[in-house]
């Protein structure tokens, strides 16, 4: 780990992770922290797990003061495998974009391909 800037930029290089308060956990390769933006970087077999799914990519930008997630094709297309309200979704594109995830709004670009699978919920 290196800390550059007065300790207002972290690097981690090698099984990096990250934890947020609602336990979503990020692990990449490689990961960045500016403090000042509030953005993390993380570069290298990123994946992001949530209490609604899996996300896998080469690379992702999260803002953590806008709630929004950047997942863009490097060498792999990103992924994600996502539970909602009985919904059962597998996207991948060239570009995944999660906004404020807590609402659940994602848009996909360049050569999207998924599956939606619906489901009763128990009662």
């Amino acid at each position: 780990m290196f800390i550059q800037k007065g300790g207002n930029f972290i690097i981690s290089k090698g099984n990096s992770k990250a934890v947020d308060s609602d336990k979503n956990v990020i692990v990449s390769d490689e990961m960045s922290y500016d403090k000042n933006t509030s953005i993390i970087s993380a570069l290298g077999n990123v994946v992001i797990t949530t209490s609604s799914g899996t996300i896998r990519s080469d690379n992702a930008v999260f803002n953590s003061t806008t709630n929004i997630l950047i997942m863009r094709k490097d060498e792999k297309r990103p992924e994600a495998d996502v539970i909602y309200e009985g919904r059962k979704g597998f996207y991948s594109a060239d570009k995944i974009t999660f906004y404020n995830y807590e609402n659940k709004r994602i848009v996909l670009e360049g050569d999207v391909r998924g599956k939606i699978q619906m489901e009763d919920l128990p009662e």
